[in-house]
């Protein structure tokens, strides 16, 4: 049977139950991008959206002559993909709780390692706030470390929330890209200490 695009739906599944695998690549070709994207919005990476979605038609093949759909296709589809995600997301979660737990009794040595690490970081993160210029260190200072908004800098400085938001902006970039020069993995103690508000 030659592939027919234009078949709508339920034939392409009526087909698929009778065992149609030329049927089965219609299907795929036809929402496998829609729902990458789609899963992509649950899982936040490409590459598992894609492995997700692949499972969800190999699920649909290894299934087909016990699926039993009762509105269309297309819901099924995305129902099922956004249901894989959900488990996906699940298991993520449990692996990394053990991972916790695991590392949860660190040695003293590590303790001692860790603290100097975060000591050293800290140090360069103050020297690197003391290379930007006057205004937008003082902007800075206040929204990361006194933790004011940007309405209230704005107010106390005497100019506008826009100004403190383009201050802001080329403060981040400036240490974000200093942070990765320093050591990629110290940009996660950035991110976690002075997450970006």
């Amino acid at each position: 049977m030659k592939k027919q695009p234009t078949y709508p739906d339920h034939e392409l599944f009526e087909q698929i139950k009778q065992g149609s695998t030329t049927c089965l690549e219609v299907l795929f070709e036809r929402y496998y991008n829609r729902l990458c994207e789609f899963a992509e919005i649950f899982v936040k990476s490409p590459d598992f959206a894609q492995e997700i979605v692949s499972d969800v038609f190999l699920k649909l093949w290894e299934k087909k002559e016990h699926i039993i759909i009762h509105k269309n296709l297309k819901t099924y589809l995305f129902t099922s993909t956004r249901n894989h995600c959900l488990n996906f997301l699940k298991k993520e979660k449990v692996q990394l709780e053990q991972l916790d737990s695991q590392a949860s009794l660190p040695s003293q040595q590590a303790e001692a390692e860790a603290s100097m690490n975060y000591n050293e970081l800290m140090n360069a993160f103050e020297k690197l706030v003391e290379e930007m210029p006057s205004q937008r260190k003082t902007v800075y200072k206040l929204n990361k470390i006194e933790g004011l908004k940007y309405k209230e800098i704005a107010e106390l400085l005497s100019i506008s929330i826009t100004t403190v938001q383009s201050h802001m902006v080329k403060a981040n970039k400036f240490m974000t890209e200093k942070f990765v020069q320093i050591h990629p993995l110290s940009l996660i103690f950035y991110f976690l200490v002075f997450p970006f508000l």
